[in-house]
């Protein structure tokens, strides 16, 4: 009898183990170390991604496909530094047109080929705090931009959008309340690429253009970009969970902080992302 059971455990073929990840899809937790300036320090993330498709209901050959960041919190410590950020979204909505055309109303009507994907980028409530700032800190309420994509691809791990943004920060120097407005005179990059088995990944986004204060129109605009780019490669699964070293550099050009302080970073970390499963 004994042997009869060990003979039929032995007979069962070994569960399935994940070999594929969805990278658009769990929650990140990320730590690592980096160097701000020439500053080195520790850095720590987390955020949950969610994504999907779904074809449209009103038009063949037509779908959306969407990805989706929420609870984001990144922290920096090191020598004379303490930072904080905090964001409550982050996403893009790509409406995908397999035979995209644009429409003259001529007469008769025009119909020409348009090679462009549409997108819709937005980021709102991202708070940043720094104490070596004194007691300034930042507030993106919300930031929108229209995106065009010359990829045009069918599938969600494939964006590369840019197009004007619309944007509202506020910005507390410690003294006073400044509130910044970029009415679409700002560029915004977004970038997200997958190999299909999402062992790879590389993201980039940012943006770069002008704001204005509403109290002190008379100075003009002051040109602010930002931007950060990670590479992530997958180097092996915990229980199914993949672990990834995560290369990231990121700059920013009087956009850093409540000082408004230009700044570069570069460094590396691991993350565990749970629940990746396609």
């Amino acid at each position: 009898m004994l042997f009869a059971v060990i003979a039929a455990l032995l007979a069962q073929e070994p569960p399935p183990f994940e070999t594929t990840f969805d990278p658009g899809r769990g929650l990140e937790l990320r730590a690592g170390g980096s160097a701000l300036g020439l500053a080195p320090g520790a850095d720590f993330g987390l955020s949950l991604r969610l994504r999907g498709d779904r074809d449209s209901r009103s038009k063949a050959g037509t779908s959306w496909l969407h990805a989706h960041r929420l609870v984001m919190a990144d922290a920096r410590a090191g020598p004379g530094q303490r930072q904080l950020s905090l964001a409550a979204y982050e996403g893009i909505a790509r409406r995908h047109v397999d035979d995209g055309s644009l429409l003259l109303p001529t007469s008769p009507p025009l119909r020409l080929p348009f090679p462009l994907d549409l997108g819709l980028y937005a980021r709102i409530a991202r708070y940043e705090r720094r104490v070596e700032d004194g007691l300034g800190w930042s507030l993106e309420t919300a930031r929108v931009a229209m995106l065009f994509d010359p990829l045009r691809s069918g599938s969600g791990r494939f964006h590369l959008g840019f197009g004007p943004s619309l944007a509202h920060v506020l910005r507390h120097d410690g003294a006073v309340l400044h509130n910044e407005l970029t009415p679409l005179t700002a560029l915004q990059l977004f970038v997200s690429l997958e190999s299909d088995d999402g062992l790879w990944v590389f993201r980039s986004a940012g943006q770069a253009g002008f704001t204005f204060d509403p109290a002190a129109l008379q100075t003009g605009g002051t040109f602010r970009a930002r931007g950060e780019v990670t590479l992530e490669r997958v180097l092996l699964a915990v229980n199914d969970h993949p672990v990834s070293l995560q290369l990231r550099a990121s700059g920013a050009f009087r956009d850093a902080g409540a000082l408004s302080a230009n700044e570069w970073s570069a460094g590396g970390a691991l993350k565990v992302q749970l629940f990746a499963h396609r």
